[in-house]
C-alpha cells in the first residue's frame, strides 16, 4: 500500500478505537466488580433489616396481647408514642321481642 494520508489517518483511528476498547473494558470490568460486592453488603443489610422487622412485629404483637390483659400499661405506651387501638370485646345484646 503506498504511503498516503488516507491510509495513515485510518490507522489511526483504528489504533485509538483498540485503545479506547480496552479503556472502557478495564472501566466495565471494575465497575461491575465494585458493583457485585456492594451487592452483597446491601443483601446482608436486607436480611438484618427483615429480621429487625420480624422481631418488631413479634413485640409488638406481644405488647397487644398484655394490653388487653393489662390496661396500666396504656399510660406507659402513649408516653413513647405506641397507641392501641381497643376494639369493644363485649357486644351488645340485640333487643328483647
Amino acid at each position: 500500500m503506498k504511503n498516503n494520508l488516507l491510509a495513515t489517518l485510518l490507522s489511526w483511528v483504528l489504533a485509538m478505537s483498540l485503545i479506547m476498547s480496552v479503556v472502557f473494558f478495564i472501566q466495565f470490568y471494575f465497575r461491575t466488580k465494585q458493583l457485585r460486592a456492594q451487592s452483597a453488603v446491601l443483601q446482608t443489610d436486607m436480611a438484618r433489616l427483615q429480621y429487625n422487622r420480624t422481631l418488631m412485629s413479634s413485640l409488638v404483637n406481644d405488647l397487644a396481647e398484655y394490653s388487653r390483659t393489662h390496661p396500666a400499661i396504656d399510660p406507659v405506651l402513649e408516653s413513647i408514642g405506641f397507641r392501641m387501638n381497643r376494639t369493644n370485646t363485649t357486644q351488645a345484646k340485640p333487643a328483647a321481642k
